[in-house]
């Protein structure tokens, strides 16, 4: 479940309603006290407000004494039909009429949305509610949750008959459905009313979030997380055959037993007939670890410190670590990690470290940050970038318009990633640096042009980062001032309808979506050219014959003579690699394209690339 939108009324410095989209990786920026962790704060206390509870200050200072705070959420998910249906299925204890409720909660384009009121500080909201389809008239709300008397009440006043053969007649939720469908019948008004639902947090994601302030080790969800890990831990070795924890249970449980053969010895001495005395202990894990503490020991120590006693610098680079951890493992969906200031007391090169992990981790679970950083905001999607500015309240500023990313950009101060003028003739703009390897290689093997020497090197620039980041919007209005060649070559992201689950799809129907209208956008400027990829991504034009020959891994083990256009090579190269057990570097491997012959490179081309490769060499006629 992800969160894609958030409106926010009477909380902190927001007193009139504040609508603020969300996606995977969402930056917040502004000057100081702009507003920018309100949002943060408010989601924290929305996901889970038994540890991030409304106090009496985050109560909007303006606002009239009896206006509440109120929090309204839209979730999204690809399978969220299933999923509510479980959840249905789990809290209501029902199978009838799970369908019905299912298509009344769902709104505006496959979304769910809960609303959280809260008119006094406290660890619960006052009201927890989900938007849903209701009849008008209110006598006939809500019927799956009433009770046998009213619901033949209504039946008796709308003169239904329910057929005495029909299963279940008499059953209350046969009732409900029958009743819905006289109403529906007779056309009774139906609207969107606010459905009391205490329970709503079972379906909704986790929340993760680090204040800036965070002192990690004593924080309580940190604490818990890390208990969870350890426990997951116990689950596994459990499982395994030589398991240790097994053989701890097996023994523990013979010592005791023994004890209880001693024990009956002296019973039988009473109670003559006893025959045996079984004691069997019980394990629980979960219960042996009570807290868990971090703790660090440098060279200059003399002993480990615990974390909340080493400087703010150390528990932030703990946090790199353990979020590149995070990103590695993979195995926490519906997640949202909500970060304030991540650059803070980090070197540029921690920060580029955090980043990458983040980007990583964002493409299974939700990464919200505030950020003074050029680093972290010129990462981001310019439509993922909100402008956090304090007029009369805290307002949020999101359309992805040249007007706005300027003015982020001045917020900022983000700079070209290089700064000669009029030097390069053409600028080639890629999505990354294994992007420009291949371009320059497949130049190289198929047309004989090497964009590293002279004239080449002094008239063509090469960037990675040709993707829809603020960075890359600076880079690209940077250089399109003077009138340069500009080409930019994206990946693409094809699927394939064989191996593509429908979040799959969805996801590279986003990406290619991206595409089309970054190409669009790129080519109003003058001189300005984008090439989008016939093929998935360049790991698709590696020629099998070539990645055999640099493994050794004797012929036709691969099972194509040429990659398909929409193959998932990755995914493919990853499971040989572990059936083969061979070390191969999958994604961006130069070593494979150095690999390839003339001939295969045309084979994997198809003319596509060396028409790419004239155009911007200036050799196209």
């Amino acid at each position: 479940m992800k969160l894609d939108k958030i409106i926010i009324k009477n909380f902190r410095g927001i007193r009139e309603k504040q609508e603020i989209s969300i996606s995977n990786l969402t930056t917040f920026v502004g000057k100081n006290d702009s507003g920018k962790s309100i949002v943060l704060h408010a989601i924290a206390a929305f996901l889970d407000c038994k540890n991030y509870q409304i106090e009496s200050k985050d109560f909007n200072i303006n606002r009239h004494s009896e206006e509440a705070i109120e929090i309204i959420c839209y979730f999204k998910d690809h399978a969220l039909r299933n999923k509510l249906s479980d959840y249905i299925k789990r809290n209501r204890k029902k199978e009838i009429g799970i369908e019905e409720e299912v298509d009344s909660i769902i709104q505006e384009n496959n979304k769910v949305i809960v609303r959280k009121i809260w008119d006094k500080a406290d660890k619960k909201p006052s009201k927890c509610e989900i938007y849903t389809v209701d009849f008008k008239d209110k006598a006939y709300r809500n019927l799956s949750d009433k009770n046998d008397k009213d619901l033949n009440k209504i039946l008796n006043k709308l003169k239904i008959e329910i057929p005495p053969d029909q299963p279940g007649r008499n059953a209350k939720l046969e009732k409900a459905k029958y009743i819905k469908k006289h109403l529906e019948d007779n056309n009774f008004e139906k609207e969107i009313v606010w459905k009391e639902d205490t329970k709503v947090d079972d379906l909704l994601p986790e929340i993760e979030f680090f204040p800036a302030e965070h002192a990690i080790s004593t924080d309580t969800k940190f604490n818990t997380s890390l208990k969870t890990e350890t426990v997951e831990f116990f689950n596994q070795e459990r499982e395994q055959k030589d398991s240790k924890l097994k053989s701890i249970e097996e023994d523990t449980t013979k010592k005791i037993q023994e004890e209880a053969g001693e024990i009956k010895k002296y019973m039988q001495m009473h109670v003559s007939d006893l025959e045996k005395i079984e004691i069997e202990p019980h394990f629980k894990w979960v219960d042996a670890i009570k807290d868990v503490t971090v703790k660090l020991k440098f060279s200059k120590d003399t002993a480990a410190i615990p974390m909340e006693n080493k400087g703010a610098g150390y528990r932030r680079l703990f946090m790199v670590g353990r979020f590149r951890y995070l990103a590695a493992k993979k195995n926490k969906e519906d997640v949202i990690y909500a970060i304030e200031e991540p650059e803070t007391f980090l070197h540029p090169s921690a920060q580029h470290d955090l980043l990458d992990s983040l980007v990583e981790i964002s493409g299974d679970s939700q990464i919200l940050i505030t950020t003074h950083s050029p680093i972290f905001a010129g990462a981001t999607k310019t439509c993922n970038v909100i402008l956090c500015k304090k007029e009369s309240q805290s307002i949020y500023k999101q359309k992805d318009e040249s007007s706005l990313i300027t003015e982020i950009i001045e917020e900022l101060g983000i700079k070209p990633s290089y700064n000669l003028r009029d030097h390069f003739e053409t600028i080639v703009f890629l999505e990354g640096k294994d992007d420009i390897e291949f371009f320059k290689i497949a130049a190289n093997k198929l047309k004989n042009i090497n964009f590293d020497a002279f004239p080449c090197k002094e008239k063509i620039l090469f960037l990675f980062g040709g993707g829809q980041t603020i960075a890359n919007f600076v880079d690209i209005d940077y250089f399109s001032q003077a009138k340069r060649n500009l080409f930019l070559l994206l990946d693409g992201n094809i699927y394939d309808e064989d191996e593509c689950d429908e979040k799959q799809k969805a996801s590279f129907d986003a990406l290619i979506k991206e595409n089309e209208q970054l190409k669009k956008h790129f080519e109003k400027k003058d001189k300005a050219c984008c090439f989008i990829l016939n093929k998935k991504y360049i790991e698709s034009y590696y020629h099998p014959r070539a990645i055999e020959r640099k493994y050794s891994l004797g012929e036709k083990v691969i099972d194509f003579n040429v990659f398909p256009y929409n193959k998932d090579v990755i995914r493919y190269l990853k499971e040989k690699k572990s059936e083969l057990n061979i070390n191969l570097k999958v994604k961006g491997n130069v070593d494979i394209f150095e690999e390839m012959t003339e001939e295969e490179w045309k084979t994997a081309s198809n003319n596509e690339l060396e028409n790419i490769i004239e155009n911007i060499a200036g050799k196209k006629d």
